[in-house]
């Protein structure tokens, strides 16, 4: 959801690392399975 934070982890690129904002949250459903997708935006 909009609003909520999340914390990044990448071993390639270190300066990405880190906490972001959650600016939308997309959740698509089938048959097969579902999916969601986090939009994040500015680092913390």
């Amino acid at each position: 959801d909009a609003g909520y934070k999340i914390f990044l982890s990448d071993s390639d690129y270190t300066y990405k690392s880190g906490t972001y904002y959650v600016l939308e949250v997309v959740t698509k459903l089938s048959a097969s399975g579902g999916a969601r997708t986090v939009k994040i935006g500015k680092k913390l």
